[in-house]
């Protein structure tokens, strides 16, 4: 009888594949095609395969798991409203100095976009590193995020 498909669940390997038999895994969805996949302890180079649900059976459904597993939408709400906290920055930023992040003006400075972020990323690392992590320096941290972000954008 083929378990029926819950993604998150934990599912115990009923029938040699990829995995020994009485392996733990757990269901997800392949990112690119939607697919079911299941992930597990590294086999042959990988901990990720597509396997049949009649090779598998279910032992903890998602409302079984643990309280942690269970608050994942709630991280979920404070991850997006984080970053849009840093967009909304970086667009302000954006709109008050205009690109000149990405298209230095090069007036005394002759790097590129991607050194000149590394050098504003460090300063703003050793204002942390002296300062540490506190009221102070909370926008400190938001700038060093935007650049990073600004940084893997230059370098595309």
């Amino acid at each position: 009888m083929e378990a029926k498909r819950i993604v998150g669940a934990k599912y115990r390997v009923t029938d040699a594949h990829m995995w020994p038999v009485g392996a733990e895994i757990t269901l997800f969805k392949d990112r690119g095609t939607g697919a079911p996949i299941f992930q597990g302890p590294p086999t042959q180079g990988a901990s990720q395969w597509h396997v049949s649900m009649s090779d598998v059976e279910l032992i903890e459904a998602p409302s079984e798991l643990s309280r942690k597993f269970r608050q994942l939408p709630s991280k979920r709400k404070s991850i997006s409203e984080a970053c849009d906290t840093i967009k909304a920055l970086l667009l302000e930023k954006n709109e008050a100095y205009g690109d000149s992040a990405l298209v230095p003006l090069s007036i005394f400075s002759q790097g590129n976009a991607s050194d000149s972020l590394c050098a504003r990323i460090d300063d703003k690392l050793a204002r942390i590193k002296n300062k540490g992590l506190g009221d102070a320096t909370e926008d400190t941290l938001s700038d060093v995020i935007g650049y990073l972000i600004l940084l893997q954008i230059s370098r595309q």
